[in-house]
């Protein structure tokens, strides 16, 4: 080793400082002794070519202008100097394949900057006649191809830099789009291979016609998998690599269990199964690498592969235990938390436990890479213990959940670094402690989700300082915008919950709540209406609003590609607010939660969120603009009407969304109280037919909303001098008749406490006016009767 290390400072030495110089780097290397320092470092163990490649890393790079030179002159080439451009090409590989050399940016720099054959050069060899010169290309763009995968996927644009590149992945492309596969089966397996593991989404956008014509080979070669030739083998093994790779929302749309029932018999063929032991990268690790990111991908957009994955986690759990290739380890640890159950969670969290704090060991090194992939794993290890009690179980029993929050903090730390402003720890420390000033200085500094993250006990800030009754604190908590119904982990139980006192509890029921559950003024009268045609008005809309909502049931809220367009709409809905200081951003967080969650409660978490006035803005242009959008004799050219289409998408999910069937509220009475003029009241005539235009809050418990329409205090209500009564408290009930009517959402709102039994009467709801009560000259009760709708729609939503 110590001979070795000498002879390459001296051939560096030799090189000098012409090194650069073609003419002058002919003349200067000794060819013969470049084909013994790369054969020589070809035979060394990994640890030691990770050593001598990091000492001397500028050796590697004067080796690959050698080649660029040699290559230049590839019609003159001497055996001895073709077998040089061979062992350097090889060497790049081992390079490349060493789990040892952990410098990326090394790598980066040494074998990709300084890597010299480009796209005229490859080509040139690939349209050569000399076999020679044809498996001389192959070998060389498997060094591209390696590079791409080892490199290429951390420096997401680097790849800009290389127009060459780009311009070789234009020329496979091309090559690819009419060829015949078995032809030349070396030739166009080599090509699939690179083109899998090219940034192809960030050069060019994926040819469907490559795609389609690669998804017939493999359909044709499916059934006798087993008697292919090993060219044959090498380009069915590309073509899936390629097809699993390139798989994008567009053509994810269709769910194909034939490809799914392949990839999977695949999976379980104990010949790919061996490879996973081996610690150098080859051809079937990568395709069951790219398998398990595939159905990964599957996972979330199709019920079907959800289903079908489900019933294959002790399968997935087979390849998890055996292999060593860390990207593929990572993937199936992430899809195995997504499909884990009660007979593999022990296993799956045990390994996962191991993996993750392998990975963390790592994020030292300031890789944004390993940071990223190992935060991700502990959200889904998080949701895994919310969907799987035996997950929680196994976690609570191996005392792992303030592993699971230390590193956590540890990713945060590594992202955002401790200057950059406090922890979760950090807050949860100050909120235990009672330190107002403290805890006051910290948030303005935190974000939503760091103030919402557990940490010890799996409990949030905010559960602490309800638990030991800091109430001042739970005043600036909620109004930052903490989560009131985040369940810790230990537990199971909300900040409301833990609360031990009656004042605490009382702080969760906000204003904003109150303001939900009552009116005032003639808000009631604006968004109600009364049409000629009420309820044939109303059934169109609701029939519109199922047919909007179909586009997000396809696979619990649809393709993510649609979820995307529509969370990211909402967004830009939301920056149209006038809200207030940290508002947008609060409401925002639930909305990103209700994407990487596909959970849509959150939608109402937003809604009830306290201390926002979120509600009243999507309130006020429901009623605007929701029954116009569906009248084009009323079009308002200053009306953007895409925002009013995401509006309508929130209502239809709530509406007809499988995941709020459970929360339905039917063929019971409900309240609101309210406060009205006497010109409003005159509206409400026995058996007309009013309509409401948004979302309406009532409650449960009549004595509730008897109290917020001022009825207990009527002797103080606003009368004109000679004592006519200007506003009258109002108490309405609400019979509810139809399933998808009404949410009983008390378990959801982040502001009403149990006591406040909030029911949502959705929009475009029809009552008939069954009676008005005068009780007093400043008191009323109106009774209202929903119509039942035609019964054919009724079974269409369910």
């Amino acid at each position: 080793m110590a001979t070795l290390k000498k002879q390459l400072i001296t051939f560096e030495q030799n090189v000098g400082s012409v090194w650069q110089t073609i003419r002058a780097m002919m003349i200067r290397i000794d060819q013969k002794f470049a084909s013994y320092l790369a054969d020589t470092c070809l035979h060394l163990e990994d640890l030691s070519l990770a050593e001598v490649f990091l000492e001397h890393h500028r050796v590697f790079s004067i080796l690959h202008k050698l080649c660029s030179c040699l290559i230049g002159r590839f019609d003159k080439l001497k055996d001895s100097e073709y077998d040089l451009l061979c062992l350097i090409a090889l060497l790049d590989i081992k390079i490349l394949n060493n789990e040892c050399i952990t410098n990326r940016e090394l790598l980066y720099d040494t074998l990709y900057m300084d890597f010299n054959l480009g796209y005229s050069d490859l080509i040139i060899l690939f349209e050569c006649s000399s076999i020679k010169s044809k498996n001389l290309a192959y070998l060389w763009l498997e060094v591209l191809r390696y590079i791409q995968y080892r490199i290429g996927s951390e420096k997401s644009n680097a790849w800009e830099v290389r127009s060459d590149f780009k311009k070789l992945s234009v020329y496979i492309t091309e090559q690819l789009k009419e060829c015949v596969f078995e032809d030349d089966a070396r030739r166009y397996g080599s090509f699939l291979f690179y083109i899998a593991h090219s940034p192809y989404d960030r050069t060019t956008p994926v040819d469907e016609t490559v795609l389609t014509h690669c998804r017939q080979f493999i359909c044709s070669k499916m059934k006798d998998i087993d008697q292919l030739s090993f060219d044959v083998l090498r380009c069915f093994i590309g073509g899936l690599c390629f097809l699993n790779n390139s798989s994008t929302s567009k053509n994810l749309r269709n769910y194909d269990e034939e490809y799914h029932l392949l990839l999977l018999s695949i999976s379980q063929k104990e010949k790919y199964q061996q490879q996973l032991l081996s610690k150098k990268l080859n051809d079937e690790i990568l395709l069951l690498h790219s398998i398990v990111k595939y159905f990964a991908k599957t996972y979330t957009y199709h019920k079907e592969a959800k289903a079908l994955l489900l019933t294959k986690a002790e399968e997935l759990l087979v390849l998890l235990k055996i292999t060593t290739h860390q990207p593929t380890k990572y993937h199936l640890c992430y899809l195995l938390l997504m499909v884990v159950n009660e007979k593999t969670s022990a296993d799956v969290v045990t390994l996962c436990f191991e993996f993750i704090e392998s990975m963390t060991a790592t994020v030292n090194n300031k890789e944004n890479g390993y940071a990223i992939k190992t935060s991700k794993l502990l959200n889904e290890l998080s949701a895994a213990c919310q969907r799987c009690e035996s997950v929680k179980v196994t976690v609570l029993k191996l005392k792992k959940i303030d592993v699971i929050l230390r590193l956590m903090e540890k990713i945060e730390n590594h992202f955002h670094g401790k200057a950059a402003g406090p922890t979760s720890q950090d807050l949860y420390d100050a909120c235990k402690q009672n330190d107002s000033s403290t805890v006051q200085k910290f948030l303005p500094l935190m974000t939503i989700e760091s103030i919402d993250r557990p940490v010890t006990g799996g409990s949030t800030s905010l559960h602490v300082a309800a638990y030991y009754g800091h109430n001042d604190l739970v005043k600036l908590l909620l109004a930052s915008g903490a989560s009131a119904t985040q369940r810790n982990i230990a537990h199971g139980l909300t900040p409301y919950e833990e609360a031990r006192t009656e004042s605490t509890k009382a702080l969760f029921r906000s204003e904003n709540q109150t303001y939900r559950l009552t009116a005032s003024d003639d808000i009631h009268i604006e968004w109600s209406s009364i049409f000629h045609d009420t309820l044939e008005k109303a059934t169109y809309i609701r029939q519109k609003l199922l047919q909007f909502s179909s586009v997000y049931d396809q696979s619990r809220y649809g393709p993510r590609f649609e979820l995307q367009a529509l969370v990211t709409g909402i967004h830009t809905y939301i920056d149209t607010l006038p809200l207030l200081k940290r508002e947008p951003e609060i409401v925002k967080n639930f909305f990103t939660k209700f994407f990487e969650t596909n959970d849509p409660t959150f939608i109402l978490k937003a809604y009830t969120s306290p201390n926002t006035s979120f509600y009243k803005y999507l309130n006020q242009h429901i009623a605007m603009y929701a029954v116009d959008f569906f009248d084009f004799s009323t079009v308002d050219l200053s009306v953007d009407y895409r925002i009013v289409r995401v509006i309508l998408d929130i209502i239809a999910i709530i509406m007809h969304g499988k995941e709020f069937h459970r929360f339905r509220f039917t063929n019971q009475e409900t309240y609101r109280g309210m406060l009205m003029t006497e010109e409003d009241l005159y509206k409400y005539i026995v058996g007309s037919t009013i309509m409401n235009k948004s979302f309406l809050s009532t409650t449960l418990r009549r004595e509730t909303a008897e109290t917020w329409s001022g009825g207990d205090l009527e002797s103080f209500l606003r009368k004109t001098p000679d004592h006519k009564p200007i506003h009258i408290a109002t108490l309405c009930t609400y019979i509810v008749k139809n399933l998808e009517t009404a949410l009983d959402i008390h378990t959801l709102s982040e502001a009403s406490a149990d006591d406040e039994q909030e029911v949502l009467i959705l929009p475009f709801s029809v009552f008939e006016v069954k009676n008005v009560i005068r009780k007093a000259p400043n008191k009323v009760e109106i009774v209202l009767e929903e119509y039942v709708r035609d019964q054919t729609f009724l079974n269409l939503s369910l």
